[in-house]
């Protein structure tokens, strides 16, 4: 949709442009759903899956050794829920990295690229 890179690899860190909840059909779970903890939870985790998939697929990268940082940004009016449909992806940062902590910073936003739900950006630590 731009002129970028899906994951640029400086040193140490690779830092992943963001990534949206693609569903496995190629289809993009939208904001014109009812946005709730349940159904930003499930978005952040795709949306999540979609950053490790980006990881896996560079080939600069020969190891993913753990998310350092997770910036979520969500389409809502009231930001109260944010930090717990976050977890969706945070959860499994901690399942797949064996409960290593991150940092992360959670945004609610009027509006984002194709309408989503969920963007995740993320810097990896990686070999």
């Amino acid at each position: 949709m731009g002129d970028y890179h899906a994951v640029s690899v400086d040193a140490k860190f690779a830092f992943v442009s963001g990534q949206m909840p693609f569903l496995h059909n190629g289809k993009l779970l939208s904001n014109k759903a009812k946005l709730d903890v349940a159904l930003g939870t499930y978005a952040s985790r795709l949306a999540m899956m979609n950053v490790l998939l980006q990881l896996a697929h560079c080939e600069q990268i020969s190891e993913i050794q753990h998310i350092v940082r997770l910036d979520g940004y969500f389409t809502c009016e009231n930001g109260e829920l944010l930090p717990h449909m976050l977890n969706g992806a945070s959860n499994m940062i901690k399942e797949i990295f064996d409960n290593h902590r991150h940092a992360r910073t959670v945004f609610g936003v009027n509006s984002l690229p194709q309408n989503t739900i969920v963007e995740l950006v993320a810097i990896v630590k990686v070999k």
